[in-house]
């Protein structure tokens, strides 16, 4: 039910209930006695009562429910939610790969003012390039991680650029560079963990895949 159904129902609610108070001694026909009298001017003011107290909960559920609205982000390779992507790593020269990232708001809030760290394996070498898209968050270097393995890069959205409901944008551009020299080192793929903070109380984590593929086994297979 929209939040126009429910203020329409809190309305008729609202009239009966008054119309029910103001008319029950009258409908009923009260005798002349003083107890009858008495009683039915006590469920008069009882049903007036119960309204104050409906109409006060209901104003504060909704309250309550804006102050629970909150945006969900999550970084996806592509503006169709794709948290996979694939690279080729060739064994006799150096590869760059350039990987765009976008933020998707899956939540019920518009939101400016948020942090996304990642955390990625050192042995993709990876680096952030600025200023694409429509949404160009500061740029911090990055910070080593509890895994010595893996490097955290925190970027931030310094309230400028909004990122709106089920409306993918442009985040940042990951670049990642693979190396002949660790060429039998490279696993089959690699997850880069993020975590999202923001104005709300909990954070949100997600997952992206970098799926590998060598030069050597492409041909083998080819």
């Amino acid at each position: 039910m929209s939040f126009k159904q429910e203020r329409n129902v809190v309305i008729v609610g609202a009239i009966i209930i008054v119309a029910l108070a103001i008319g029950l001694p009258f409908i009923s026909k009260p005798s002349d006695s003083l107890i009858p009298n008495f009683a039915l001017s006590q469920l008069a003011f009882s049903a007036v009562a119960f309204l104050i107290v409906f109409l006060t909960l209901y104003f504060t559920i909704v309250q309550l429910r804006k102050s629970m609205a909150k945006p969900k982000l999550k970084v996806t390779f592509t503006k169709d939610g794709k948290t996979e992507t694939e690279i080729i790593i060739t064994q006799d020269r150096k590869n760059i790969h350039h990987l765009k990232l976008y933020l998707i708001n899956s939540g019920n809030a518009i939101t400016k003012l948020f942090q996304v760290e990642f955390e990625i394996p050192i042995i993709l070498k990876p680096s952030f390039n600025r200023a694409i898209g429509n949404i160009i968050p500061p740029y911090i270097p990055h910070k080593p991680s509890s895994n010595s393995e893996k490097r955290i890069f925190p970027l931030c959205n310094d309230g400028n650029y909004p990122v709106f409901i089920n409306s993918p944008c442009e985040f940042h551009s990951l670049t990642l560079h693979s190396e002949p020299t660790n060429y039998e080192e490279y696993k089959n793929e690699y997850e880069i963990l993020y975590t999202v903070y923001g104005d709300w109380v909990e954070t949100q984590e997600g997952k992206l895949k970098v799926i590998i593929k060598k030069q050597e086994a492409l041909n083998a297979t080819g």
